[in-house]
């Protein structure tokens, strides 16, 4: 999991990278070629959707473990449970 979220952030970074000169632009910093512009804003897109879902993915996949876990916690403290009612019941019953 450790490698998708690599490859998720190296996407926010190549996000970000091509954002900077559509801003640059936006705020007249810098004046690009119209073609120029519309390839970096589909690149830029390109790499926040790549991004968002591999981060996505791992969301899920990282709930999921979450999920198996507390699953297995609780039925842990169930048979816990079930065991001291047992022993309780054994020894109202000796008494």
């Amino acid at each position: 999991m450790v490698f998708w979220r690599t490859i998720s952030d190296i996407f926010l970074i190549f996000y970000f990278i091509t954002d900077h000169p559509l801003y640059f632009q936006r705020i007249g910093f810098a004046k690009f070629d119209k073609k120029f512009l519309e390839n970096c804003d589909y690149i830029n897109n390109l790499f926040w959707l790549l991004n968002s879902v591999l981060d996505l993915i791992c969301d899920i996949v990282d709930l999921h473990a979450i999920q198996k876990d507390i699953q297995s916690l609780v039925l842990s403290l169930f048979i816990i449970i079930l065991y001291i009612i047992e022993i309780s019941t054994q020894c109202i019953a000796e008494k």
